[in-house]
């Protein structure tokens, strides 16, 4: 039992000090503060198109990831619910209330 718990632990170590190397903490955690803005047009903003809300059979709104211009993906837990002939909906690069690509129904 010591001998397998010290092997996991120093198998963990060398996986997390590789991983870690070539990092700081900008990368790790995120913007500096004071360095985030408003994307203001999420048509022209590289990232803006590819981020979508999906509002699922509940009505609730959860954020979607566009992998192509018609396949996104989201949490499991927001498409709880979903019925036969009606999925959800897809709001592409949506920002507060400006949804500039409109919207798709999913059946």
């Amino acid at each position: 039992m010591k001998k397998s718990f010290l092997k996991f632990s120093s198998t963990f170590l060398l996986l997390t000090t590789i991983g870690m190397t070539g990092t700081n903490a900008a990368n790790v955690w995120g913007a500096e503060e004071g360095t985030k803005v408003i994307v203001e047009d999420t048509k022209m903003d590289t990232i803006g198109k590819r981020t979508a809300i999906f509002e699922g059979p509940k009505g609730l709104p959860c954020t979607s990831t566009m992998l192509t211009s018609n396949f996104g993906i989201t949490a499991a837990h927001c498409g709880n619910g979903f019925q036969e002939g009606s999925v959800g909906t897809v709001y592409p690069a949506q920002s507060g209330l400006s949804t500039p690509f409109g919207s798709m129904s999913i059946t």
